[in-house]
């Protein structure tokens, strides 16, 4: 399978952008309290969703909780800690593990 790793680095980007902007706009429209749910990026055909809530990641949603898809996902969340290096992406690493751990 061929991968074009330059348009998949562009999709992590904009999925990044995307969950930073709704995190900062529930920060000042004081709407911490309210859940969010939102996509995170299309992986291997599948919609990973997070979950916002108080303004930080608490959970990490994948349809069809296999491990061959939580260790793919759990590269790409490495790769992405990696790359970008700051405490939003480390939340959604934490998230990922604690989904891990509750098997």
């Amino acid at each position: 399978m061929f991968v074009d790793f330059e348009s998949f680095e562009k999709e992590v980007e904009e999925s990044i952008k995307e969950i930073k902007n709704l995190v900062k706009k529930c920060e000042k429209k004081n709407l911490n309290e309210k859940e969010i749910e939102i996509k995170i990026i299309d992986f291997e055909d599948k919609n990973f969703l997070i979950k916002i809530k108080n303004g930080r990641v608490y959970k990490l949603i994948e349809p069809k909780k296999t491990n061959t898809k939580f260790e793919s996902l759990h590269s790409l969340l490495s790769y992405v800690s990696n790359s970008y290096n700051n405490n939003f992406t480390k939340n959604l690493f934490e998230a990922i593990e604690e989904m891990k751990n509750q098997k």
